[in-house]
């Protein structure tokens, strides 16, 4: 152990700073800490480190956490051994084993250069997040890392109130006495805040609130951390409106202080539109061998107080301030014209395109703003300058200025500022804390920021496409069920913390990479993306696009694992339509192809949902993908026969119909085939009968790509690969013809100007 911290003292000041702390305290060792936290990490195993042995272990690639959940039998899917980055998070059948020793060297070289334990957690993400743990191949040692530092700094918290011993220590897995704290943050109200706007000007200020929303949570993380004296380390995670932090139990008077200090400024703030529900509970060393339940209680005692906002303030004594009245009857000049605010809560100036808006309103257009080029965000300390009724005035409460920037200028103070590379991992050098992914860009227009008009326009290719925006919700399925029958009996911390982690990263990591891959930045505009979902507004060609994209690409980041799933749910709309209500259909449309067609299990797996709701009909994604392939080909048909072979087209559903269901029962009948190809073949003919005596020929055979797509489709519902679904909708076909229309609608010269 000794020779370890020398080591690494000779490599980092953050170290040496820590050997003198700890050898200050006449307490408990380090070492005795670090391997009862070892103990309750991965509390299925003895916990045993032996640190002489340290630089002699050879390190193995981590497997996919995914993979072997809900008792899935797939193949092993592992991770190479490079340092973190967004061209390779996909783990893969067959790798070269190779040892960890060349990753372990650029590791301890970046050492040399930290200067603040934010910056060595990041730099410990970056390198381990692909090294198998001591624990487990499917958890990373990044995570058991984390994971036992957390622990260790709740026992030496423990220690130093004197609620443990030597003796106590040594049996510290059987010990029943609540020291340990499991709290949950969890924001209310995100849809209706970010949405509930004018469409008028919306991509403007959309982003800036759902950032800000997005950020809020983090931001009263950190302040929790700060006035519990806790550091990183022990926020177990934080992303899509959720936040876990793991305490020492003696905390728990001073957390239910803050909380009420909390919720009484995002009151203030908000007049009761944003809504946290902070809650904790209180667990023994014995309790880490299901830690899952833990994180089930807390979630469900959130789920409650969710029903009670604001109850922790006391209705008798916060009365007015909950239930209002929230204006003093201001002449109707002085309301914000986008959220409808009055004067009196927030100050309201005059802007020539949008007429009143109040300083919190405007301030989200200018956080969007920030975003057009932003490689860095910034958590400052220094609050004292904020503008009032902004939303830094709300973070400042917090303890926080939070601020995008395209350059970050030399000199800054690591402790004073956090500067957090966007989407890059590569920190160090710039002297960074560490790094955030996020979907912060957004399409490019002519005054700055596209407009919802100008991504409509965007559909237009060639004088065709229906001008309008599609809205796109995604998120995953049986969320609960991942932490809870997924996991089964490895319900350890480090892999509930890995779960979580590696879904935003999927979420807030890849979906810029997907984007940027395909071409797709100036027709997507990411609203919100993180945690387990996603919400985008785009040109509808390429939102359709996207949407498979990157349901085929988590099948593949989740190891195929038929039980981890996502569903959707797509609407079109004209630009102008109001985006509330836009919202709110696709909110119901993907929670619709949640519902429908689940099929019965035994308890044993999750409800099967893995559906999409696209444009008012429910389909599953092998569905859509002929969806896909039809439209294809009616997109062709269209430029030879012209529109009016949709309605014929469409004609053929119903001689269809029979077939598919014929199909789903193990039946073909090749006559009811021929009869309809014979009607197909008509349009074809039709086609040349018109060009008698031209010189123009016909192209190739469309009507029967379109019988061998329908062919295709009886085939595989007799023979269909294990993994695939069976086609059941025979609405793929009108669901193709409309697509069809949005792509081939003429576009009138006066629809240009």
């Amino acid at each position: 152990m000794e020779q370890l911290f020398s080591y690494l003292r000779k490599l980092s000041p953050v170290f040496d700073e820590y050997y003198s702390y700890i050898r200050s305290e006449n307490s408990a060792t380090l070492e005795d800490l670090i391997r009862c936290a070892a103990q309750l990490t991965d509390f299925h195993g003895e916990g045993n480190i032996d640190f002489q042995k340290w630089n002699e272990k050879e390190y193995e690639p981590l497997q996919s956490v995914f993979s072997a959940l809900f008792g899935h039998q797939g193949d092993t899917r592992s991770y190479q051994l490079r340092p973190l980055s967004l061209n390779h998070l996909f783990p893969e059948s067959k790798i070269e084993m190779e040892k960890a020793d060349t990753l372990f060297l650029h590791f301890l070289d970046e050492l040399k250069k930290v200067k603040h334990e934010i910056q060595l957690l990041s730099l410990m993400e970056k390198y381990f997040w692909c090294v198998a743990s001591n624990q487990s191949p499917d958890i990373s040692l990044y995570d058991e890392m984390k994971t036992t530092a957390a622990i260790a700094v709740c026992l030496y918290e423990q220690w130093l109130h004197g609620d443990l011993s030597s003796d106590i220590l040594k049996e510290i897995k059987k010990r029943h006495s609540p020291d340990f704290l499991l709290i949950q943050g969890d924001i209310s109200g995100i849809q209706s805040f970010i949405f509930n706007i004018p469409s008028k000007g919306a991509a403007k200020s959309l982003k800036g609130r759902s950032v800000y929303i997005g950020l809020l949570p983090e931001v009263i993380a950190r302040h929790l951390l700060d006035r519990l004296n806790l550091p990183l380390a022990n926020l177990l995670y934080c992303g899509g409106g959720n936040f876990f932090i793991l305490a020492p139990n003696q905390v728990k008077k001073q957390f239910e202080t803050l909380r009420k200090s909390i919720l009484e400024n995002l009151l203030q703030a908000h007049s009761g539109e944003v809504y946290l529900v902070l809650e904790s509970v209180s667990f023994s060393p014995a309790e880490f061998g299901n830690f899952t339940e833990i994180w089930d209680q807390v979630i469900a005692k959130t789920n409650r107080l969710k029903k009670r906002k604001f109850s922790e303030l006391g209705l008798e004594t916060s009365f007015k301030k909950i239930f209002g009245p929230l204006d003093d009857g201001s002449e109707e000049a002085n309301v914000c014209k986008v959220c409808g605010s009055f004067g009196s809560k927030h100050p309201v100036k005059t802007d020539a395109e949008r007429g009143e808006v109040c300083c919190l309103c405007d301030s989200f257009t200018e956080l969007t703003d920030q975003l057009k080029n932003a490689n860095y965000i910034v958590f400052g300390k220094n609050v004292s300058d904020t503008e009032k009724g902004t939303y830094q005035e709300i973070f400042s409460r917090f303890g926080y200025r939070l601020e995008f920037a395209s350059r970050k200028p030399a000199g800054q103070n690591v402790a004073e500022e956090y500067w957090y590379k966007l989407n890059d991992t590569d920190f160090l050098d710039e002297g960074c804390a560490g790094f955030q992914f996020g979907a912060y860009r957004l399409p490019s227009g002519e005054n700055g920021i596209a407009t919802f008009e100008e991504l409509s326009e965007r559909a237009v290719i060639d004088e065709r496409g229906d001008k309008k925006l599609a809205h796109l919700k995604m998120d995953v399925d049986n969320l609960g069920s991942l932490f809870g029958m997924g996991l089964g009996k490895g319900r350890s911390p480090a892999k509930v913390s890995a779960i979580s982690r590696m879904l935003h990263l999927y979420f807030c990591g890849y979906i810029n990479q997907l984007i940027k891959e395909k071409g797709w930045q100036d027709y997507l505009y990411v609203v919100f993306s993180g945690g387990d979902d996603t919400y985008i507004v785009g040109t509808w060609r390429y939102v359709f696009d996207f949407t498979e994209a990157f349901y085929q690409g988590f099948r593949k980041y989740t190891g195929e694992n038929p039980l981890i799933t996502l569903s959707a749910g797509i609407n079109v709309f004209p630009y102008t339509y109001p985006v509330i209500r836009a919202a709110e259909i696709t909110e119901d449309a993907l929670e619709t192809a949640k519902d429908t067609h689940q099929e019965p299990n035994d308890g044993h797996e999750p409800p099967k949902k893995n559906r999409i709701s696209f444009l008012g009909e429910v389909f599953n994604w092998e569905e859509f993908k002929r969806i896909r392939k039809i439209e294809n080909i009616l997109q062709e048909m269209v430029e030879i026969y012209g529109r009016n072979v949709l309605f014929k087209v469409e004609k053929s559903t119903l001689g269809f119909k029979n077939i598919l269901r014929d199909s789903l029962n193990g039946r073909y009948r090749h006559i009811k085939f021929w009869r309809l190809a014979y009607y197909l073949r008509e349009i074809k003919h039709d086609y040349e009968n018109s060009l008698k005596g031209k010189a123009q020929k016909p192209k190739e055979d469309l009507a029967q790509s379109l019988i061998d797509q329908y062919r295709e489709i009886v085939i595989h519902n007799l023979f269909r690969p294990e993994n695939r679904d069976q086609i059941h909708q025979i609405m793929i076909i009108p669901a193709a013809i409309r697509w069809a229309e949005l792509a081939t609608r003429k576009v009138k010269e006066d629809e240009h100007d």
